[in-house]
């Protein structure tokens, strides 16, 4: 039954919400929030301090299940209150759940314009 629960959180996708005539949409204050905290403490990760969604994504290999409500509560905490939901409702999927958000959140940044 968890392996059912699994994939059908995997398959669950959520459509990037496009910005609005000149205002951020919420998926890229979101993007800005993980990929650029402002103001927020680091997850410390076997003493290394992870800063942003981007290195906790590199270093994700390392995770083993057991930190999973952790990193739900750390992602919370920087802004991601939709994630952190996901990962406290399936947290042994939590690194694909990470990793999909990453992907989601690095193209709405991707595509963003560069200011000028």
């Amino acid at each position: 039954m968890t392996e059912q629960m699994s994939k059908a959180s995997r398959s669950k996708k959520r459509p990037a919400v496009p910005a609005r005539s000149g205002k951020p949409g919420p998926e890229r204050a979101i993007a800005e929030a993980l990929f650029s905290p402002k103001d927020k403490k680091p997850y410390y990760f076997n003493g290394k301090p992870l800063l942003n969604l981007q290195e906790l994504v590199d270093y994700l290999v390392a995770f083993t299940g057991e930190e999973g409500l952790w990193v739900a509560s750390w992602l919370e905490y920087l802004g991601d209150r939709e994630v952190a939901e996901r990962i406290r409702e399936n947290p042994i999927d939590f690194k694909h759940i990470v990793r999909e958000r990453y992907d989601e959140l690095k193209a709405v940044v991707e595509s963003a314009p560069t200011p000028t």
